[in-house]
């Protein structure tokens, strides 16, 4: 047994920011859909009132902070031409 090697280091919290990051998209997730049947079903038994609005602005509240918070600038992953092909440059 080697007791002069180096011991790794352990992370303080078993929850790292990217399983906190998941867990939080997959919170959303589930508020989504279920705000979704909830306001379609309130809206074809009840009509449109007050709580079938409510649950649908519920849910697009939900929509818009999971695109805000867990939205990615996709504009940069995306190739601007055809990239197995560059453009020759002229000398």
């Amino acid at each position: 047994m080697n007791f002069d090697a180096p011991t790794p280091i352990e992370p303080k919290s078993r929850w790292t920011s990217q399983k906190r990051r998941a867990a939080g998209r997959c919170v959303l997730g589930l508020v989504q859909m279920g705000g979704s049947v909830a306001s379609l079903l309130l809206i074809w038994l009840h009509g449109l009132d007050r709580v079938s609005l409510t649950v649908v602005l519920a849910t697009c509240l939900a929509t818009t902070v999971s695109v805000l918070v867990f939205g990615e600038n996709r504009s940069r992953d995306r190739p601007t031409g055809n990239d197995s092909n560059p453009p020759r440059v002229r000398e």
